[in-house]
Order: structure tokens, then sequence, then C-alpha cells
């Protein structure tokens, strides 16, 4: 819990210590001391992966490729069961301790990382035995603010006396030009998608298809029966 410096440094330099001399990050907290009460910002939120879901599939992830800083597997790694860090640097400082689990929690479920890893004292030991996997993007800031927005929305209905839904349409908003995978292995365009096709859910790691496209008359939607994040 204690001897955490607060650094200032490029993701470059941040890489390198991470990945190739091992050392250990988490957040920025008052008096160094490591603990949710005395987080103060975060500039990088990690997602742990044990042995969830293949490296190569992570890798080849759209969302992970075109979102993430850089990914590094961990000293448990091993060919058989994969556990590695997605890790994504973001567009600006989150000061908010509950917006920062919000975020992490989010994309926990969209990358099959594991829950209990987001709270806002976390550590994340580095690793010196492989070269990382860098990507250099910075996340997407309507992303960051989406996946706010719904942590918000849940948490005001779950506070309202007598609540209960079995549907659930999520503030997160999705591209009509937004390529989604169909069963058939298939890319296409939100837009494009057939009424009633089953595709791959977008926003959970999604080993079958769960969710299935469907248009009204505000256009075509994507609703997942396993998450009901779209």
């Amino acid at each position: 819990a204690e001897g955490f410096e607060t650094v200032e440094c490029t993701i470059e330099d941040a890489i390198n210590s991470i990945c190739n001399d091992g050392f250990a990050f988490s957040y920025v907290f008052k008096d160094s001391y490591r603990n949710t009460k005395n987080f103060i910002s975060a500039d990088l939120i990690a997602v742990d992966v044990d042995g969830t879901r293949p490296l190569h599939d992570a890798l080849n992830d759209p969302f992970i490729t075109n979102n993430c800083s850089f990914v590094y597997t961990t000293p448990s790694h091993t060919n058989e069961e994969n556990r590695y860090r997605v890790v994504f640097q973001l567009p600006y400082s989150i000061e908010c301790k509950k917006e920062l689990h919000s975020i992490a929690k989010t994309l926990c479920t969209r990358l099959s990382g594991d829950p209990s890893a987001t709270d806002a004292a976390r550590l994340f030991y580095g690793c010196n035995k492989e070269e990382p996997h860098i990507f250099g993007n910075i996340i997407n800031e309507k992303l960051l603010k989406d996946f706010i927005n719904e942590a918000r929305v849940k948490s005001h209905l779950s506070d309202i006396e007598g609540y209960r839904t079995t549907t659930h349409q999520s503030p997160i908003s999705m591209d009509e030009n937004e390529v989604l995978r169909t069963s058939c292995d298939k890319s296409i365009a939100i837009k494009d998608i057939k009424n009633n096709t089953p595709i791959y859910c977008p926003r959970h790691f999604d080993n079958n298809p769960s969710a299935f496209a469907a248009t009204s008359i505000n256009g075509t939607y994507v609703h997942c029966r396993v998450c009901r994040k779209t």
C-alpha cells in the first residue's frame, strides 16, 4: 500500500517501466498511500484477463485495436492459461473514483476481464518476460462518457422503489455504421443488417451469438439477451 511514487511521463516511458523494468503501477493517491479513500486521479485503466479469453483473440478484437494503448502478458501467463492486461490511455484524467469504477467494470464486461479488479485502488504488476503489444491508441472520449452515463442510469433505476423490468434500453448510443459480426462470421454495418439476424454482441465478450438485429420506425437496433447493454 505504501511507497508509490507519482510520475509524470510519456506513454512510451510508462510502457518501458511496466513491461521492460517490471514496475507495478496504480493510480495517483494522497500521501502516496494506496487505498480508495486516498484516490486522486487516473490516466491509465487496465483490464485483467485471467484465462477467460485467448490472447490471440483479444489482439484481433477491433475494440482493442482501435482503442487500446498496449497489451502485456503477466508473470503467470502460460500457453494453456492466457493471462494478460489490456491497458487504456485516457483522454483526460479521471478524478472521480465512481466514474473510474464504472469505466473499468464496463471494459471488463466487454473484454472478459476480472470484474473484481475494478476498484480505485487496484494494483497492476508489471512484467519483463515478453515484449508488449503496442497499439498506441487513446480511448475514445465519447465511449467513456457513455460508460459513465449507463452506470448513472442503472443506479437511478435501482433506487426507484418497486422498479422491475425484463427489457432494458441502454443509454449507450450505437453508430449505424458500426460494424458487427453475424452468426455466419460475416462483418456488416448495423444499418445494413436484416431484421432478426443473429449477431455477436458488441458490448460484451460473446462466445455465442446472443444478440439480434431488429427494425423499427426509428431504424435498425440491436438487442442482447445476455448483457442487455444494447
